[in-house]
């Protein structure tokens, strides 16, 4: 039986800059990093950074990466992009990502936030409540969220399996699912 995907969404900039480092956390201290392949790489297909820096970080874990470990996804909202068109390009991916959970059935949705990473944890979601995945959806707050989640996180929130959050006072914040807020210290 072939194992599952573990999925790790970039965003550009500092959302990837953050899960290079999540990832080498993770990976350095888990007792067996196989148990995380195959992993698979979510990019938008207007980032032009993200594939790069993964690549990098990757190769420092002395982790076998390929071209055929990213996937190419399309943004749910670009920098700058109006409010009205967002909604079309939000559902355009969304129809997508459904299309890919479907097919793929990930067994873990790594992300920290990006907007790309909304309609795949919806789509996930759903996914797991038809019963066709058992996909675990973990969110990683931004480490600058110091006083209060992001709005991926606080349209997530309620469909998450955990959110790990990195300042202890985002804890107390009265959300919707709420309790699967954790907060372990920084990881960062």
């Amino acid at each position: 039986m072939e194992t599952k995907p573990v999925w790790c969404i970039l965003g550009s900039g500092g959302h990837t800059a953050e899960m290079c480092i999540i990832l080498q956390g993770l990976l350095q201290k888990t007792k067996d990093p196989n148990n995380y392949k195959p992993m698979k790489f979510l990019v938008a297909n207007t980032d032009k950074t993200s594939k790069d820096k993964i690549q990098l970080t990757m190769d420092e874990l002395k982790q076998n990466v390929s071209e055929d470990d990213f996937i190419y996804i399309p943004r749910a909202r670009e920098v700058g992009q109006s409010w009205f068109t967002t909604v079309f390009t939000f559902l355009y991916a969304l129809v997508w990502s459904f299309w890919l959970v479907f097919k793929e059935k990930p067994r873990l949705i790594l992300c920290n936030g990006p907007g790309t990473c909304v309609p795949f944890c919806i789509a996930g979601f759903l996914s797991k409540l038809a019963r066709r995945s058992k996909t675990k959806l973990v969110y990683v707050e931004s480490f600058c969220r110091v006083h209060e989640i992001s709005m991926s996180g606080r349209i997530l929130l309620p469909y998450l399996d955990v959110m790990i959050v990195q300042w202890e006072p985002l804890t107390r914040i009265e959300y919707l699912g709420r309790k699967k807020i954790k907060y372990f210290g920084n990881i960062l």
